[in-house]
């Protein structure tokens, strides 16, 4: 394993990433909104996930994701030669991927990149920009791994997708923020660019359909929204500070909680 150095890394293969032994912003987010046990626990693959990742790689590597993904072998996926043919796939650290996924996905990025705007992200810059650092306040090292980092014009691109029909609208999507905590996520990043290279950077979230229409919105954070991000983050940040060495973790603090109706609710009840 490579020894924890503060510093932007470009090329670092992803296994080497993940198994850095610091705190991503997928671990901040879990400790910030559920709490440090779920922060501890991985979460298994998913075919939705496999599909975003190749999207990931078919928009911003073109030129080597085929190294990562292919075309499964045609047949009944239960079959035993399908089966042994991707078992030899993923053996080569190759991922197999349906046929109407990777056609799917093609289609969305080909549509995408169509357009200028998207054309113009890409222009200058680099993908899965990695970074480390040590956080001021708690000591923790932290990570960060860019979709799309731009060092010239100070912009980094987050590159999300989704199998849901309208999902890239921007009533969905700041929905789905708050959902995921990607606000937190945000600032995670926002704040190791910051600590490694001084520079404030500008932040954009590609949200992008992977089915028909294959719609894509560009997105921007609110003040209101980086401000929660910042105090989840923190929050996020100090519980894992606080539970950092502990075998055994309580997944809430205290005894017996007391649980209200949201807001929704009680107009909805006339409570």
């Amino acid at each position: 394993m490579t020894e924890l150095k503060a510093g932007l890394i470009t090329g670092m293969p992803a296994p080497e990433y993940h198994a850095m032994p610091a705190y991503g912003s997928t671990t901040v987010v879990r400790a910030a909104t559920v709490g440090p046990l779920h922060a501890r626990t991985g979460i298994a693959t998913t075919s939705s996930m496999v599909k975003g990742s190749l999207a990931h790689g078919a928009m911003l590597e073109p030129d080597t994701y085929e190294k990562e993904f292919a075309r499964q072998p045609e047949g009944h996926g239960n079959s035993k030669a399908v089966k042994e043919a991707k078992a030899a796939m993923r053996e080569q650290g190759i991922t197999p991927v349906p046929t109407t996924d990777w056609d799917t996905v093609h289609r969305a990025v080909t549509y995408a990149r169509s357009h200028a705007e998207v054309q113009d992200l890409f222009v200058s810059g680099a993908p899965e920009v990695s970074g480390f650092w040590q956080d001021d306040e708690t000591g923790l090292w932290c990570k960060l791994r860019c979709d799309w980092l731009d060092k010239v014009r100070g912009i980094a691109v987050d590159y999300k997708t989704s199998s849901i029909f309208g999902s890239a609208s921007p009533a969905t999507f700041g929905k789905t923020i708050a959902n995921r905590g990607m606000h937190i996520q945000m600032v995670h990043y926002l704040e190791g660019l910051r600590v490694l290279t001084g520079d404030n950077y500008d932040w954009l979230w590609l949200m992008h359909e992977v089915i028909p229409p294959y719609a894509y919105g560009l997105f921007a954070a609110s003040p209101d929204m980086v401000a929660s991000g910042h105090y989840l983050w923190r929050k996020g940040i100090d519980t894992l500070a606080e539970t950092e060495g502990q075998e055994h973790v309580a997944a809430w603090r205290g005894g017996v909680h007391e649980v209200d109706l949201p807001s929704w609710a009680k107009e909805r009840f006339h409570v």
